[in-house]
Formats: C-alpha cells, sequence, structure tokens
C-alpha cells in the first residue's frame, strides 16, 4: 500500500539530515513557478531512495517539500513563506512532483477539517 506521510525535521532529524546532503551534494531536484505580479510564487525540491530513520534504515522513503511565498503587501514587502514536507512510498519525478505533493495538502486539510469536527463534539470544558 502506497502511503505520503507528513514530515517535519523535529520529528525526522535521520530524514532531514540527508536532503540537507543532497542539497549539498547538488542531487536534491527543484522546479519553481513564475513569480506571479503579485510577487507569489511555489516550488517545489524533491529525492528519492532515502532511509525513514535511524530504527528502520532499510524503509526507503521519498521525500517532496513544497514552499509557498505569499503576495506581497502594498508597501512591496515580501509575504510569509510555509513550507510542507512529505515522505512517500510514490517514486517522485518532476512529471508527478505536484500532483503527489497536492495529494499530501489534500490529505492534510481533510485530517485538520475531521479534527476539528471531532472537537466540536466533545462536551464543554467547566474551564471555557
Amino acid at each position: 500500500m502506497d502511503f505520503i506521510l507528513g514530515v517535519k525535521p523535529d520529528g525526522n532529524q535521520k530524514l532531514f539530515e540527508q536532503v540537507a546532503r543532497r542539497q549539498c551534494d547538488g542531487t536534491l531536484l527543484e522546479w519553481q513557478s513564475k513569480v506571479a505580479e503579485d510577487g507569489s510564487c511555489y516550488g517545489y525540491r524533491f529525492t528519492n531512495a532515502l532511509s525513514l530513520n535511524d530504527s528502520h534504515p532499510d524503509l526507503m522513503v521519498n521525500y517532496i517539500e513544497c514552499w509557498e511565498m505569499d503576495k506581497r503587501d502594498e508597501d512591496g514587502n515580501d509575504g510569509a513563506q510555509h513550507i510542507f514536507s512529505w515522505a512517500t512510498s510514490l517514486e517522485v519525478t518532476i512529471d508527478n512532483v505536484q500532483d503527489i505533493a497536492r495529494a499530501g495538502r489534500t490529505r492534510w486539510r481533510v485530517g485538520r477539517v475531521r479534527g476539528r469536527a471531532r472537537s466540536s463534539r466533545l462536551p464543554a470544558s467547566p474551564l471555557r
């Protein structure tokens, strides 16, 4: 069964060390959109065949990072930058990186909505 899992540097140190090494080696691939008139843009960095962690060195995953820069404000200052990253069993290529990242983002949004729905069904806390 294939998977797309959100990953963060705090909980996946080994994985992110390998990504940094590939960045230094020049083997981390990157794709960037054109900058829109409002200054917003986005891009992807990706690589394949990394070990997930020290506990499971034989479990190989592929890495995708999506970064977004919000539009500039009225003063022309750059907008906020957002970074999302995933480990996946799917082989990542320049042709499918956007689709896999979109699927990862959709899964994240669904989880957040479900979490809010669950918490709204909980009884009110007496501490509120």
